[in-house]
């Protein structure tokens, strides 16, 4: 049975599988080149980003004229550098022939203005709250990214700040094994993970040639956990959350930190939904630190079909109507449906025990 976004559905999955084929190709030339860059830089993760957010965009709005956008980047490096936008161009010109024999046939940028513009639609936006909307985070794991590890491409449709539907493009997972691990990278394309409200989350494999693979649907595995079968999944090298009380947590739900250890805020999300770890938490260093939007919508819808549930550090649920920031929510907590108040319950505990002995936590630097 057709989902109720079927159209929306088809052309997002089949831009996110052509921009799977390209970011992957760039991080095998990364790699080669053994290149640390920083993002700032001129890389073939800077050119990647904008080349997936211009393409991501350009087949969303070819589609759907009349939706809006929100994306990590603006175009604003673009204009001040001509080579980093002939590089950006020439790469969405060679994905053109792609792109035009999918099904449905999708848009690519007509010129190097185009590309700015389409960047800028989600790049300057603010406003989340407002009709539908797709979200997008072309490279999510730059770090990772560079080093040949595991990254993600985000793309999640929105009414009215709620999630409809959420894609995530995983092109290092390995679909049949029962971890996700950062040096386990699939020698092909890896897979793709998506919900729609209602509908339930699935998974295909990604191709290269283009053809949409059948999606599985995934069991809503989120309702079944039990406390003590609980897999954690954090970052051992954030340096943005209170680490040691993401460990006390663990330690109290008798599971081993840092767990299934990824960088990506989404490929944890991917993890989440594939049910290869159970909880995420985020118990940020200051109280008035928040989560980019693009890093988390889609994924929570992905995480919650498949029986997930997914709250700031006080119980409320999380917001996207509050623009490219989720300022209503501090901190994150995603546990199963099953077991999601009495995670709640131990993080709220563990963090009043901290704050009673060390006073609350600072808000800002």
């Amino acid at each position: 049975m057709p989902s109720k976004f079927q159209a929306e559905l088809d052309v997002a999955c089949a831009a996110v599988q052509h921009c799977a084929v390209l970011t992957k190709r760039l991080q095998r030339e990364t790699v080669r080149q053994d290149d640390q860059v920083k993002k700032s830089d001129f890389s073939p993760v800077t050119v990647g980003d904008f080349a997936a957010q211009a393409l991501l965009t350009s087949a969303t709005h070819g589609a759907f004229k009349d939706d809006k956008f929100l994306a990590e980047e603006s175009a604003d490096e673009l204009r001040q550098n001509d080579a980093l936008l002939e590089s950006v161009w020439q790469l969405t010109q060679e994905l053109q022939p792609a792109f035009e024999k999918s099904s449905p046939a999708l848009v690519t940028p007509a010129s190097k203005q185009e590309v700015y513009d389409l960047i800028d639609l989600g790049g300057k936006n603010e406003v989340s709250n407002d009709g539908r909307m797709w979200v997008f985070d072309p490279i999510d794991g730059t770090a990772t990214f560079l080093r040949g590890q595991q990254f993600a491409i985000n793309c999640a449709f929105l009414i009215d700040g709620v999630e409809q539907i959420g894609i995530i493009g995983c092109p290092n997972v390995i679909l049949d094994s029962d971890s996700v691990h950062e040096d386990q990278v699939d020698k092909d394309l890896g897979c793709m993970i998506f919900a729609i409200r209602g509908e339930g989350t699935w998974v295909r494999p990604m191709r290269s040639d283009g053809v949409l693979a059948e999606a599985k649907k995934i069991d809503r595995h989120g309702e079944k956990v039990k406390i003590d079968d609980l897999i954690w999944s954090d970052c051992s090298t954030y340096t943005s959350t209170i680490q040691h009380l993401h460990q006390q947590v663990a330690s109290k739900l008798y599971t081993p930190f840092p767990g299934v250890d990824l960088f990506s805020s989404l490929m944890k999300y991917a993890a989440l939904g594939l049910g290869r770890c159970h909880i995420v938490m985020r118990i940020f260093k200051y109280s008035s630190w928040r989560s980019n939007m693009w890093d988390h919508a889609g994924g929570v819808l992905i995480f919650e079909e498949a029986g997930g549930k997914v709250t700031d550090l006080n119980g409320k649920s999380i917001d996207f109507t509050q623009g490219r920031k989720m300022a209503a929510n501090y901190g994150l907590v995603c546990a199963p449906s099953s077991v999601h108040a009495e995670v709640l319950k131990t993080i709220q505990e563990t963090l009043k025990a901290y704050e009673d002995t060390n006073g609350p936590i600072p808000y800002s630097k």
